[in-house]
């Protein structure tokens, strides 16, 4: 893993991302088990919970909300968290910006036309060398085809989405993203 790379003065730096999360769960006004759904939000978001402690101590990932130094065992996540610190930034939520982009499927449609298409040409490459230049830029073409297809759909279907709502030109993902632009 490494984080992205972004040029300073003094060279290359990278930063991990801490932007606010896309909802993966929610309760509606139409929720039939209001309480019960909120009995098991809580129990997937208290900090020293059951499911914080295991998810980490497994090794599955960060959790922005549990103290991941404390419950994390393995060592390459050890070693990411001591990197954090320096290389931390918040980015931009581009959701406050097109609110539709929590309906959009352009980039479903992308990782479903080839899944894991990326990790295949790099691992191919690693292994049989080759023109990664040339490769990396004809399936950056493909890709960029199909989002961009996806996207004239969904807005011809009524959504308020374009590829201009995933992009963050002024962000310089080696400084926090200033939100103040989203609430003028």
């Amino acid at each position: 893993m490494a984080a992205i790379p972004a040029s300073t003065a003094q060279g290359y730096k990278g930063k991990l991302g801490k932007g606010l999360d896309i909802p993966a769960m929610w309760i509606s006004s139409q929720s039939k088990h209001a309480y019960e759904a909120t009995l098991f939000l809580n129990w997937m978001t208290e900090p020293d919970g059951w499911f914080a402690t295991q998810y980490l101590a497994r090794g599955f990932g960060f959790l922005s909300f549990a103290d991941n130094n404390r419950y994390i065992t393995d060592p390459s996540q050890k070693m990411l968290i001591q990197l954090a610190p320096q290389m931390q930034a918040v980015s931009p939520n581009t959701v406050l910006k097109c609110p539709d982009l929590l309906k959009s499927q352009a980039m479903i449609a992308v990782d479903n036309f080839h899944p894991n298409w990326d990790w295949e040409v790099v691992s191919d490459y690693f292994l049989n060398g080759g023109d990664i230049e040339k490769i990396a830029k004809e399936v950056d073409a493909k890709q960029n085809e199909i989002f961009l297809k996806a996207l004239e759909d969904e807005k011809a279907s009524g959504l308020n989405v374009s590829a201009e709502c995933y992009a963050a030109p002024d962000w310089d993902m080696l400084h926090d993203y200033d939100y103040s632009v989203y609430f003028k």
